[in-house]
């Protein structure tokens, strides 16, 4: 039993909202830049969906944490295909 192909994917632009500094940000007077680290330091951060898909993972941000790491599946479940579904 094969899985289905994936047939949608789900992609989220901030567009704006930066978090570091690329090497080349002297170049262009960026040095520092870091738009979503300097608001969480300024305001506290409710994005509990943008933190479930691993925000915290990203950077260090004031107020949100890594994600809890997830328990590991089963040896049953990666090896059998159809305890997948029960």
């Amino acid at each position: 039993m094969t899985s289905p192909p994936v047939s949608r994917a789900i992609v989220i632009v901030l567009d704006s909202v930066g978090i570091g500094e690329l090497p080349d940000a002297h170049v262009y007077g960026d040095e520092g830049s870091n738009t979503l680290g300097n608001i969480s330091r300024q305001v506290s951060l409710h994005t509990p969906a943008l933190q479930a898909l691993g925000l915290g993972c990203i950077a260090a941000l004031s107020g949100i944490p890594p994600p809890r790491p997830r328990k590991r599946l089963s040896a049953e479940w990666r090896s059998d295909p159809r305890a997948r579904t029960r």
